[in-house]
């Protein structure tokens, strides 16, 4: 939990990764990214090697770049969020912090719960479909965007199929039951 001052705990495990001083930034998917300081220099240089002549590619940069903020981990193991980062990820009080490879991700605990619950729904779906078909999936985390596109011989399959993957996300959007 985050407390009323914006700090969350790091847990122990996780901190040996990531070092006592670290980077956070705003994520793609709602989420919040956070890089030991090895992993950021990596991180910041694939981001220079992009064109500067292309319009996408440098508001790429500027979306990771712009909010990004050096961490320190206090003695009792917590760092401070600052409030743009806390409002970009929707962190009020309840947050989730995950390893994911090279980074962390942290994420309100509802979101990411939302997160779980459209993955699952999607993984059943493609189940169901087995060979017949496919569903790719596309997140832009800067438009807020998810694209979701069914393909296969079997329409009527195909059609519930696009129906359910709606229906869940639509029902995690607005909370319905």
């Amino acid at each position: 939990s985050l407390d009323v001052k914006g700090r969350l705990i790091m847990p122990a495990k996780l901190r040996q990764d990531i070092g006592e001083k670290f980077v956070i930034t705003k994520g793609l998917d709602g989420c919040l990214f956070a890089f030991s300081q090895e992993e950021w220099l990596n991180f910041e240089t694939k981001l220079k090697s992009l064109p500067l002549s292309d319009r996408n590619a440098r508001n790429f940069v500027r979306f990771f770049l712009s909010g990004a903020t050096e961490c320190e981990i206090d003695k009792q193991g917590r760092f401070l969020i600052p409030n743009n980062l806390r409002t970009a990820a929707s962190l009020e009080k309840e947050a989730v912090i995950i390893g994911v490879g090279t980074r962390l991700e942290i994420w309100n605990k509802e979101n990411w719960e939302k997160n779980i619950q459209i993955t699952l729904t999607i993984k059943k779906l493609a189940d169901k479909l087995g060979d017949q078909g496919r569903i790719l999936v596309r997140a832009s985390g800067t438009e807020n965007l998810l694209r979701v596109m069914v393909e296969g011989k079997d329409e009527r399959l195909i059609q519930e199929i696009a129906e359910r993957i709606a229906a869940a996300i639509n029902e995690s959007i607005n909370g319905a039951s």
